[in-house]
Parts: structure tokens; C-alpha cells; sequence
């Protein structure tokens, strides 16, 4: 292994010069053809310094990979978000960032069962018309269940809010388009959840008609009494046709699998899941026409986007969704910095399960440096945007 000879260094501050330890930062290369991915973490006086390959080298110490950490100073955002810069052999470049305070807020309480919930992530996207990027805002509710989340004035496109074990009851699908002025605290933003009872898991096994196993394979389970994305639960067979879903409340299920040209045996397994984990669900595939992915025994109840599967990945990997009518549909990845890189899918779709793939490369066919990215799906009323790491 080779030490490095050129570095990047820098200094977090705030605008009055108070140093910001304890920030994650991003070192990527741009060079698809020689890319490099490192974390580097601030000191107590807010510097950083790493090891980097000669090029164009990315910097970002971005609130989306410091998300969740205590030590990112409260309503306060970096510029600037990324720092490109060209790093000759041997070369030591500084690159900066500056912390600066919020001036425009939105604020609300989030509950459950009229109980504050704290630990509550708020979501907030909104279009720049100006750059054409994408801005996106985070924040956690505190132990009484209020939030304020800092945001730059302009339309907020979205607002949403997350719990793990809980569903978003009110509003569903959380807010659009809210209009923040310079200066502006837009309050009364407030979100109900109701617990999910997860209980237990399904597991089971799919074959090919000779025995071997069959890998990869969609499988969706439906929770017949809940008529939210909690009900509609997904997952793929591992390298030995076996899989296994989490996070299962109680009811009354129907599970389906799906693999293009197949049929299964049986097509479709029902059960209750009454506290106890669910498990010899197995299947048979044969070749035939197998289960259209509109099929209406396998539709959910509302869209969903699951996580891209693997994840972090290389070279590519796999977005799925589901829709419970067909419609128009809007899938794209965008970098750290939200630049739009490339747009998936563009088109009207059918009701049923989706899956995309993302080969890791731009609109132009080229690879794209490892690091952070996002993709959004939207469709109509539905907006939501996840993470991915491309790691080479």
C-alpha cells in the first residue's frame, strides 16, 4: 500500500470564527476511472486533513451524512455544501466551510395516541428554480414532540415525517408546497402517527422444479386489514432461495412471489400472524407465464419505495416500487450536492411491483464517482427521496 502525497485540509466554523469539531466529511474523487472514498471527521478546532489521489476531488461536510449527529450545530446550515476542487501530485489544497444560521423556519409537534413522540425525522425538499438543484432539510423532534427544522426562504415542495413502528396517520403523505418568507416561522406543520404492533416475521423458501435454488426472487406480503404502505412489505430471496421479512404486525396476510417467466406453486399462500413468527412458506417456480406484476392479489394499498437493494453497492444495483393504480411515474438520482445525474424512469406505469436498475452511470453512459447519492420518486401526490452509497 502506497502513503498518499497529496492531501486536502481545511478548517468548520462558524461565521464568527467558532470552530464545529465533530463533523463527518466526504473526500471522493470525481475520476470515475480512478475513484477513492474516504471519511475524515472534524477536531476540536474544527480541522480536517486527508489523504486524497491526485484529480479532481470532491469535499462535503453535508448535514446528509451527518444526519442524526449531536455534534452538527442546531438550526445551522455549511456552505459550501460540496467543494470541488483539482489536486495536483504532491499538492496540499485547503478547502473551508462556513456554518451559517437559518433565518426561516418551520415548526410543529408530532404524537402519537395524543402523546408526544420524540425521535420523529422531518424531511424537507424544495426545488431551487434559480440553480435547478434540489435542497433537502432534516431534523429530529424532541422529547416532547416538537421539531423545528431550518430552511432557506422560498416553497418548501414537501414536508414529511418518519418513525420506525409507527405509520403517519395525519396528513397522509405529509405537506406540500409551503410558501416560507425571508425571516418567516411557519408554524402548526404537525403530524399524527399510531403505532405499529410488530409482533413477528415470515420466512420461507423458493425453488425451480428440479430443487436448486432460486435467488433474487420478489416476494410481497400483504397485511389485509392495514391500508398503508406498513401493510405492503417486501423482500428478495438470498443466495440459497431462502427469505425472510421483518417487522411484522398481526393479521391476516396474503404472500405472493414473482420472478419473469415463471409460475409459482402455489401462487398464493394465506395465513394469520397472531404473535408468533410465520415460517415454512415455500414456493415452487416453473417456467410459465407467472404472476403479472398488476395482478391484483399482490397491488398495495399506497405507494412505496423501498431501499435500494444492495446497498452500498458497485456496480449496480436495484430500486423497487410499488403502485396501487397506475400512473405517472418520476425516478431520479441526484449527487450529494442534489445535481440531477441521471432520471431512471420517466413514464406512465402500470399498478403493480416496479424495479429499476442503476448502473452507476450519468445521462452521458458515464460511471460516476463513489459517494453519497439520492433518488426520488414522484407521482402525483407522492414525493419521497432516499439514500444510497456507490462504493468502489
Amino acid at each position: 500500500m502506497q502513503p498518499f502525497t497529496s492531501f486536502v485540509q481545511g478548517k468548520l466554523a462558524k461565521q464568527d470564527g467558532a470552530p464545529v469539531p465533530g463533523i463527518l466529511i466526504l473526500v471522493s474523487s470525481g475520476s470515475a476511472s480512478n475513484p477513492l472514498l474516504g471519511m475524515v471527521v472534524s477536531d476540536e478546532q474544527g480541522n480536517y486533513k486527508s489523504g486524497v489521489k491526485a484529480g479532481l476531488v470532491a469535499v462535503s461536510p453535508s448535514s446528509l451524512y451527518n444526519f442524526d449527529n449531536e455534534n452538527w450545530p442546531t438550526d445551522f446550515y455549511v456552505e459550501p455544501e460540496v467543494d470541488s476542487i483539482l489536486v495536483a501530485e504532491g499538492q496540499t489544497v485547503t478547502s473551508n466551510f462556513t456554518f451559517k444560521p437559518y433565518s426561516c423556519f418551520v415548526i410543529g409537534k408530532c404524537s402519537a395516541d395524543n402523546v408526544a413522540l420524540a425521535g420523529v425525522e422531518i424531511s424537507g425538499i424544495s426545488f431551487n428554480m434559480t440553480t435547478f438543484t434540489l435542497l433537502f432539510y432534516h431534523t429530529i423532534s424532541a422529547q416532547n414532540g416538537y421539531y423545528r427544522l431550518g430552511v432557506m426562504p422560498g416553497t418548501l415542495t414537501s414536508l414529511t415525517a418518519y418513525k420506525d413502528g409507527y405509520e403517519l396517520t395525519s396528513p397522509v403523505g405529509g405537506y406540500f408546497q409551503i410558501n416560507v418568507a425571508q425571516g418567516e416561522t411557519v408554524s402548526g406543520k404537525n403530524f399524527t402517527f399510531s403505532p405499529l404492533s410488530v409482533v413477528a416475521s415470515i420466512a420461507g423458501s423458493v425453488t425451480f422444479n428440479d430443487g436448486s435454488p432460486a435467488t433474487n426472487v420478489y416476494v410481497a406480503a400483504e397485511n389485509l386489514a392495514v391500508e398503508s404502505p406498513a401493510g405492503f412489505l417486501i423482500a428478495y430471496t438470498d443466495g440459497s432461495g431462502n427469505f425472510s421479512i421483518d417487522n411484522v404486525q398481526n393479521g391476516s396476510y396474503k404472500l405472493g412471489v414473482y420472478r419473469s417467466g415463471h409460475a409459482s406453486d402455489p401462487e398464493m399462500r394465506y395465513f394469520p400472524i397472531m404473535g408468533a413468527p410465520v415460517t415454512g412458506q415455500d414456493f415452487v417456480l416453473s417456467p410459465g407465464s407467472g404472476v403479472d406484476s398488476h395482478d391484483k392479489s399482490v397491488l398495495p394499498r399506497k405507494i412505496k419505495l423501498a431501499q435500494n437493494f444492495p446497498n452500498p453497492f458497485n456496480p449496480s444495483t436495484t430500486i423497487s416500487f410499488a403502485l396501487p393504480s397506475a400512473s405517472d411515474v418520476n425516478i431520479t438520482i441526484f449527487n450529494a450536492s442534489a445535481q440531477k445525474i441521471r432520471t431512471l424512469v420517466d413514464r406512465y406505469c402500470s399498478a403493480g411491483q416496479h424495479q429499476v436498475v442503476w448502473d452507476g452511470r450519468n445521462e452521458a453512459g458515464e460511471k460516476v464517482a463513489s459517494g453519497l447519492y439520492l433518488y426520488q420518486l414522484k407521482s402525483n401526490s407522492y414525493n419521497k427521496v432516499m439514500k444510497m452509497i456507490l462504493a468502489k
